[in-house]
């Protein structure tokens, strides 16, 4: 997306001869790429199934795991220090003692392990306990919001909601996409009817004439029923 906004303000300068500023965040970036999943959830309640994410190369420390009152919580555990720290305030000090997790690096080596042991103790505490026990003994952390969390949050949410207006005045809900709104250019508008504007974009874009667009309609080319305005 900042890849669109540097292109797009390339071309601004070009017509226009003046610069500009934007801006994306990887929130935005991250909310529109769920947006399929926001709308469903909006228009039937129903909330897409998470996926437990597994270890990667640093070793089940760095994760997502499930508390006892099913958040999620994302922790990133980079030494042996904060892996001591974290055992010792969960009250488990006996997976020290476990050779497998002796070290950062035998913990990579064992990831898998270490992850199934970890779940087992993410799901003794809820949430709101794993906040202040991380908090307290400075390892980083993050409550995972789920989408009717986020939804719910409109401090969080409202940015990246918009509505769209259907041709008979009705609103539908709808994800903006990530694009800083201070550096957009483009008119705002209602949702345009199937075919609306297919003859202008033919005149302007192709330079096409009307007799032209209108053999094509008669073959058929724009569906069943065009209702090409000429």
């Amino acid at each position: 997306w900042g890849t669109i906004e540097v292109l797009a303000a390339v071309l601004e300068v070009d017509r226009t001869g003046e610069g500009g500023h934007f801006s994306v965040s990887l929130l935005s970036s991250a909310v529109h790429l769920m947006g399929a999943d926001v709308l469903r959830f909006l228009a039937t309640g129903e909330d897409s199934a998470p996926s437990q994410p597994r270890a990667g190369g640093a070793g089940a420390s760095h994760g997502a795991y499930r508390t006892a009152d099913h958040r999620w919580i994302q922790v990133a555990i980079g030494n042996d220090r904060m892996f001591e720290r974290l055992c010792q305030a969960a009250g488990r000090p006996e997976i020290l003692e476990d050779p497998r997790f002796a070290t950062h690096l035998l913990r990579g080596e064992n990831r898998y392990d270490e992850q199934e042991v970890m779940e087992r103790v993410f799901a003794e505490r809820d949430s709101a306990e794993w906040v202040k026990i991380l908090h307290e003994v400075r390892i980083p952390y993050a409550l995972v919001n789920r989408i009717p969390e986020f939804i719910a949050d409109n401090e969080l949410s409202a940015p990246f909601m918009g509505v769209a207006t259907r041709t008979d005045g009705t609103e539908i809900p709808l994800v903006r996409g990530p694009l800083d709104p201070e550096s957009a250019t483009g008119e705002s508008r209602r949702v345009p009817r199937l075919g609306e504007d297919t003859v202008s974009v033919l005149r302007s874009h192709l330079n096409l004439s009307d007799d032209a667009i209108r053999d094509l309609a008669t073959r058929g080319a724009f569906g069943a029923d065009p209702a090409l305005v000429l």
